[in-house]
């Protein structure tokens, strides 16, 4: 999320036949919906750091960089330990305060973390249709489906009693053109 003065903020728009604009060619309105649909994977993402970063109290990396801040599994497993204490320790968290991945980057125990907060999701009953998969994550392979995981949870612990509910920001944020362009790439 961006408040930057070099370019105005991008907010999705959909187009009538009623505007009175011309009409837009196909690889415009192609353009258009790319642009739509990063702007609301952007939402998402945010949405989801905001929740994450009020259960924690900590501060996550920025929006668009939350995707690589959540490889390591550090703040997935506190999230776990925020939700189920008993299952996943401070302790047993890998590069907790994350110095050796700043130093060196990933590390194949870094998997450990991923697989507590699933363990956590697991004893907390969250159904496992909503599970990413370890790769899906450490390998960046498709991280929406982790981030769609972590909306799950976030309205499967709210029911429970557990957490915040998350916000809905969709319309209510605005990311610079360079941030979609960034996510599209």
């Amino acid at each position: 999320m961006s408040t930057s003065e070099e370019t105005e903020g991008y907010r999705p728009r959909y187009g009538s036949v009623l505007d009175g604009v011309e009409r837009l060619t196909a690889e415009e309105m192609d353009e258009q919906r790319q642009q739509n649909m990063a702007y609301e994977y952007l939402c998402h993402l945010e949405e989801a750091k905001r929740w994450i970063e009020a259960c924690l109290d900590e501060e996550l990396p920025p929006t668009t960089e939350l995707e690589e801040g959540l490889r390591n599994g550090v703040y997935l497993a506190k999230l776990g330990n925020f939700f189920a204490p008993k299952t996943v320790s401070l302790k047993k968290i890998y590069d907790r305060e994350q110095m050796r991945y700043k130093a060196t980057g990933l590390h194949f125990r870094h998997t450990d973390n991923v697989i507590q907060w699933l363990n956590a999701m697991t004893e907390k009953g969250l159904p496992k249709i909503f599970y990413p998969e370890t790769t899906d994550i450490y390998d960046r392979k498709n991280m929406p489906r982790c981030i769609y995981c972590i909306h799950a949870l976030s309205l499967y612990l709210f029911k429970l009693g557990l957490a915040p509910q998350i916000q809905d920001l969709y319309g209510k944020v605005d990311f610079t053109g360079k941030s979609l362009n960034n996510l599209r790439a």
